[in-house]
């Protein structure tokens, strides 16, 4: 998602812009509840990263499998319900308790997945589009602490270090048959965990002790890179958000 946000057409754009319309369509489309409003919002990030942003689109709708998964998952617990009732579409007995759905528990479920989904293309609107440097750096221009946003850019970073170094153990075990059989693999995967624990505490002091020989003090001081504004962002942004609370107001009434 970094690399695709780096190759954003809407990369230098100024990050609180973006961070401003993410934040905002996010709370409406959790306020609303409505699958229709839930569908716009998605529709309305891909386009943007799309069309706006210049991003494959097969690109954009790939990150949306982890997600999808999860929140199939989650939905189903809704969807199913226990008890007796007749009004059951399909139901089946499991020691003497029936287990099923019905139209209103798979409208809720429907109703919970969308707007899930919704909430996450937000957040895939800003973090396809916008490095996570640049996310800090427009957090930093709201006043946050300044401990929270250097630990968040150290996190940040080990993450990848941590993943490259599992995936070259992970390698370097298979091509020695270390995952040939289920006892096997349990005990390589332990000695991969505590072998990847072992580099990233090293690695992390390595880090610490380059920071202190460069005059660390507590404070990762970076210089601040100049972003294209557009001020009419906030205004779209919001009368964007006002369409879709009047037209959630308009289908309830």
């Amino acid at each position: 998602m970094d690399r695709l946000a780096f190759t954003s057409k809407l990369k230098g754009e100024d990050p609180l812009e973006k961070l401003f319309y993410t934040v905002l369509t996010l709370f409406v489309c959790i306020w609303a509840d409505n699958l229709l409003i839930s569908c716009m919002v998605i529709i309305v990030n891909i386009f943007l990263s799309y069309f706006k942003g210049g991003l494959p689109l097969s690109s954009i709708l790939k990150t949306f499998k982890a997600p999808l998964t999860f929140l199939f998952l989650g939905v189903i617990t809704v969807a199913f319900e226990f008890g007796n009732s007749p009004d059951y579409l399909w139901k089946m007995e499991i020691f003497g308790i029936y287990v099923g759905f019905h139209n209103a528990s798979l409208l809720k479920a429907t109703h919970l997945f969308f707007k899930a989904l919704g909430a996450v293309s937000c957040l895939f609107f800003l973090s396809l589009n916008t490095p996570f440097k640049d996310i800090l750096s427009a957090l930093e221009r709201l006043k946050l602490p300044r401990l929270f946003l250097d630990l968040s850019e150290l996190i940040y970073r080990f993450i990848f270090t941590l993943l490259g170094t599992a995936d070259k153990i992970y390698l370097a075990q298979a091509s020695r048959q270390g995952y040939g059989s289920f006892v096997q693999s349990y005990k390589s995967m332990g000695l991969l965990i505590a072998s990847v624990f072992t580099k990233a505490y090293k690695r992390s002091d390595d880090v610490y002790e380059a920071l202190l020989s460069r005059g660390y003090e507590g404070d990762l001081k970076v210089l601040q890179e100049e972003y294209r504004s557009n001020k009419m962002v906030y205004p779209l942004a919001i009368l964007f958000n006002l369409f879709l609370i009047v037209l959630k107001m308009l289908m309830e009434a």
